[in-house]
């Protein structure tokens, strides 16, 4: 079931990845450079995978009730991005998920006070656990887990943490790509933001990149009947990405 799915998006997140790798000049192209000598730059990743022996059911959010997760494709992370300059500290944090409601992020910043803002986003996944409450055995069931909530705001107040305490010297590369012919938007009328924007951070110690920021506009896809947990085109993104800069 998978298998032709996901070909489909491979090839896709490789075209992606070439525009990401063009738009901060690692591959060709043109950037613009903002010298940044007292930032400082920490990235980290925490697998939020939900553990599916635990007993209760995972629901998937989606377009579909009634899907109970079977197994782990592949897992889901919380990964944070932590900027530090002029004694102000900020958190931008991705989480392979649905969607967070407002109350879970303002449980998240409770927790990590010592931040001036911490912003939480979400990759909007088809394939990834209930946080929302629309995707429960019926209408009239939610489908969030309790347990699973705990362990999700958990590892991301962990990769905020520790991203901030592998924060480094580093100066930002900013850059653009555009490819209209990625994107479709069937619904009238037609409205959509075919601009990839990239920050490369750079090592100001060696020079070498130790972080991307990749912002791209595209709806999750959603294999017909999936029972599995998958972070959906934008994890095997990361994952070229992350191949090509080890």
């Amino acid at each position: 079931m998978f298998g032709k799915t996901y070909d489909l998006i491979l090839s896709q997140c490789l075209t992606i990845v070439v525009m990401a790798l063009a738009a901060v000049g690692i591959v060709g192209g043109r950037s613009e450079l903002f010298a940044q000598p007292r930032l400082e730059v920490g990235l980290q990743a925490v697998d939020v995978s939900p553990n599916l022996e635990a007993g209760d059911p995972i629901w998937l959010a989606g377009l579909e009730r009634n899907r109970a997760a079977t197994e782990v494709h592949d897992p889901l992370y919380a990964r944070a991005l932590v900027l530090r300059a002029d004694r102000k500290m900020i958190a931008l944090v991705g989480v392979d998920s649905i969607g967070i409601q407002r109350p879970t992020v303002l449980s998240i910043r409770d927790k990590l006070k010592e931040f001036d803002y911490v912003l939480v986003a979400s990759t909007h996944t088809h394939s990834a656990p209930d946080c929302v409450g629309l995707w429960g055995r019926s209408e009239s069931e939610s489908g969030v887990t309790k347990s699973y909530m705990r362990k999700l705001e958990e590892g991301i107040v962990r990769a905020v943490r520790r991203a901030a305490s592998v924060a480094v010297p580093a100066r930002a590369v900013y850059g653009t790509a555009k490819d209209q012919s990625l994107l479709a938007d069937y619904r009238l009328p037609n409205v959509f933001d075919s601009v990839l924007r990239v920050v490369r951070f750079d090592r100001i110690s060696d020079g070498k990149p130790c972080g991307l920021l990749v912002q791209w506009n595209a709806h999750g896809v959603e294999p017909r009947n999936n029972m599995r947990i998958s972070r959906d085109f934008s994890g095997v993104t990361v994952d070229v990405l992350e191949r090509r800069h080890e």
